[in-house]
């Protein structure tokens, strides 16, 4: 459905315990998404000093991170329910501009999780949630909620972040609400040590409210973060492709996660490894990949740490570091390893690529030869 265009009445300039306020009023209702364009004038993420707004609506409060500022950008967020007026304030500074709102679409937003943040100070400048994508089956009727976090502090080191997943963003499924044939509803989370386990928490509406639970960003019912997180999901009616490429439709993302990596003096440098994106088979085994140049010279994902190869099957993306001195020009062809004779196979290669300068994912053509 395309976005009503509103005519708003903002109160602007007008300050609350110092904070800049603006005031526009929707229809009142459930399942309202508002968008906006919004800059901070000052703070930026790579600083960890991007402007907070907070979004009030009657009994509501949620929070959105301007973490493009000082760049104008499109947020959006959803309203549980509205009763028509809506606050935004801020203690920085910063400037909004475009509302659009639309109604609820579909029964994807219906049931989108209200994230919680950890209860730990700085949060709203590290480990955040940017999206929220939902899965769509039909037969049983299912939809499952996956958020891309910006980092995790906890869990997997950066380097083998890279090299088994290809990012320093954190994917993790969140909520999923199946029917069965008879109409009754199973809703469960991904908990500590993943695990899956029954929603036993509040809703908001047929929104549930799930808290961050643990520094590698997996959840609970319960909770005691302060920060709410209402992300309009992006819907998929099939999924046969990484997650990671979901992150390849919003490039912005690729930024965000350099610039948290150079904050927190994590020194990897996305913009130097060639990722590759295939849908493999391991049984009881672990694969890898590597670059083989036109000098001769190989270098592998895991950079001699076998515990970095991957011990999973579906869709996979690696990174493969680049070593200093070499370009992608310099490469030969790719390459797949298995620790374990007739341990690994792959049957789809999707895309070999690079993030260039401005961190956009840029395709690389490339020969592929496999070593089981």
């Amino acid at each position: 459905m395309k976005l009503m265009k509103l005519i708003v009445a903002l109160a602007c300039c007008s300050s609350v315990f110092g904070a800049r306020r603006y005031e526009f009023n929707v229809a009142p209702g459930a399942d309202v998404v508002i968008a906006f364009q919004a800059r901070g004038i000052e703070g930026t993420w790579r600083l960890g000093t991007a402007p907070v707004v907070a979004v009030r609506s009657g009994d509501g409060l949620a929070q959105v991170v301007l973490i493009h500022s000082p760049r104008w950008f499109f947020y959006s967020i959803f309203l549980p329910q509205t009763n028509g007026a809506v606050v935004m304030t801020s203690e920085a500074e910063f400037e909004i501009k475009d509302f659009s709102r639309e109604p609820a679409r579909d029964e994807v937003l219906r049931y989108a999780p209200i994230l919680v943040s950890r209860n730990e100070p700085g949060i709203l400048q590290n480990d955040l949630p940017l999206l929220v994508y939902c899965e769509i089956s039909r037969n049983p009727r299912r939809l499952a909620y996956t958020c891309i976090f910006s980092n995790e502090d906890g869990g997997t080191d950066t380097q083998a972040l890279f090299a088994r997943w290809g990012r320093s963003t954190d994917i993790e499924l969140v909520y999923t609400i199946e029917w069965s044939a008879a109409g009754t509803r199973r809703e469960t989370i991904q908990t500590y040590e993943h695990k899956i386990v029954p929603f036993t928490g509040k809703k908001e509406g047929d929104h549930p409210v799930i808290h961050v639970a643990t520094t590698n960003n997996v959840f609970d019912s319960s909770g005691g973060g302060a920060y709410r997180f209402q992300i309009p999901p992006r819907s998929y009616e099939t999924f046969e492709r990484t997650r990671e490429s979901v992150m390849d439709e919003q490039p912005w993302t690729y930024r965000i996660m350099r610039e948290e990596l150079e904050r927190e003096q994590k020194f990897f440098d996305p913009t130097r490894y060639v990722y590759v994106d295939f849908r493999g088979t391991v049984r009881e085994a672990a694969i890898g990949a590597g670059l083989k140049f036109k000098s001769g010279e190989e270098v592998f994902s895991y950079a001699e740490k076998p515990k970095n190869r991957v011990n999973r099957s579906g869709w996979i993306r690696i990174g493969i570091p680049l070593p200093a001195g070499k370009t992608a020009s310099d490469v030969e062809s790719l390459f797949f390893d298995c620790d374990k004779a007739g341990g690994c196979s792959v049957q789809a290669i999707a895309q070999a690529m690079m993030l260039d300068a401005d961190d956009q994912p840029v395709k690389l053509p490339m020969a592929y030869s496999f070593r089981f």
